[in-house]
Order: structure tokens, then C-alpha cells, then sequence
């Protein structure tokens, strides 16, 4: 997926900047259901830290803290006319997420702006939880801390077996 992180603070780098840009709900032709749905997205970063190297796990980037991931994805579902996080059939007192961490993608050399295109897919029924309506907000982390604007998703109806 993306990377990119040497775990430096304090630099004056913008925020990354994270466009959707295309929504793909898969259908299973065989089952006549809704599989999985796909998520690309357009990249940039002006200093190029994004991402984490793999020996960057303490302080904020430490396993249960905030920015252990550097992409965010965030599953709501529709319930009377309100989104609502989407709670983990395994562990009710935690939200589902499909959150990423990704490998540094720093490049080599002088210049560092990043730019490209990241994929993400999310299955239809995850965890087995049948949803009939969702939406996911995501947002993307550089190592500096800085956070993109949330890009939403459209609404999706989904069709179980």
C-alpha cells in the first residue's frame, strides 16, 4: 500500500492531501450479492514523509496510540436518519475500522514530493455483519502529524445473500 514516515516532528510541511477517486461496489455474479467495495485515491505530500519505517513503534507511533496507522477508514452505517460508527461484533466496546499502516515512502534523493494513487478494499460483510446502508470517512497521516482533509465516501445499499 503507502508509506512513508521517519518519525520527525516540528518540520513546516503542509498537510497530505487525499482525493477520492473512484468508488467500485463488487458484485459477486455467481451469489447475486455485494462482495467487497474499492477505494482509489490520489496521493500527494510536498516533503514526502509518508508512511512508517518498521522500527517506528514508540510514542505516538506505538501499537493502541493514535497514529500507529497513517491511513484512517472509518465504517458508518445508516440508522434512523443518523450515520453511526458500526460497533465490532467481537469486542462491542470498540468501533470497526479499516484502518492501514503504511511503509515508508520517502524518496531517495533531494527532492521528496510524493505523489500517486493508493487502493483500498473493504468487504461487504465484514466480520459477517450485514449492513444495509454505509458510508466510510477516511483520512490520511504524515509523519509529522499532519492530517489531511476527511474524504467521505457516497452512500452505499448493499444487497446480502
Amino acid at each position: 500500500m503507502l508509506g512513508a514516515c521517519d518519525g520527525r516532528k516540528g518540520t513546516t510541511s503542509e498537510p497530505p492531501k487525499l482525493e477520492l477517486i473512484s468508488e467500485v461496489q463488487g458484485y459477486d455474479y455467481s451469489n447475486r450479492y455485494d462482495s467487497f467495495l474499492e477505494f482509489r485515491f490520489f496521493y500527494e505530500d510536498t516533503d514526502g514523509d509518508l508512511g512508517l519505517d518498521e522500527n517506528d513503534t514508540l510514542g505516538e507511533f506505538a501499537w493502541g496510540q493514535p497514529f500507529f496507522y497513517t491511513f484512517f477508514c472509518s465504517l458508518y452505517t445508516l440508522k434512523n436518519d443518523t450515520w453511526v460508527s458500526v460497533p465490532n461484533p467481537f469486542n462491542p466496546s470498540e468501533i470497526m475500522q479499516f484502518h492501514e499502516r503504511f511503509p515508508n515512502l520517502t524518496p531517495t534523493g533531494r527532492r521528496k514530493q510524493l505523489a500517486g494513487e493508493l487502493e483500498i478494499t473493504v468487504p461487504a460483510r465484514p466480520n459477517n455483519v450485514e449492513l444495509d446502508t454505509v458510508r466510510f470517512e477516511m483520512q490520511l497521516v504524515d509523519r509529522a502529524l499532519h492530517k489531511s482533509k476527511i474524504c467521505y465516501s457516497k452512500e452505499f445499499i448493499l444487497k446480502h445473500p
